[in-house]
């Protein structure tokens, strides 16, 4: 990088700088919320649909910044393997499945509602 730098500039007569940060933190689910969202994936799609144990995975998210501040779950809804919505996010040919956009605010209500306290009846 710092060399191509040098390059373009001493073809334009500029002045150039390069600031190079590997600045990445790793993405922690904390344990009480992560029980919070299997429990209300599982409510919602059934224990079958739900992989509590997947591996771990190195990929960057800027959520980790987050969890930093606050605890929290950094959860997949899973969007298909095959067809039109058989590729990964951050690809160019992702495509939203459709069909899990109804599973997905079921999912965020319940585990809201899980989290509320009970109402006095």
């Amino acid at each position: 990088m710092r060399q191509v730098v040098a390059g373009l500039c001493a073809a334009h007569g500029a002045e150039g700088q390069v600031d190079y940060r590997q600045d990445f933190v790793v993405t922690v689910n904390t344990p009480a919320e992560t029980e919070a969202a299997v429990e209300a994936a599982r409510q919602v799609a059934g224990e079958p649909a739900v992989n509590a144990n997947c591996p771990t995975c190195g990929g960057s998210e800027d959520f980790a910044r987050m969890l930093q501040k606050k605890p929290g779950a950094y959860i997949l809804i899973g969007n298909g393997v095959e067809g039109h919505c058989g590729s990964s996010l951050h690809n160019p040919h992702y495509d939203l499945n459709d069909e899990i956009l109804s599973t997905g605010c079921d999912y965020w209500v319940t585990l809201v509602e899980n989290q509320l306290p009970p109402r006095d009846s």
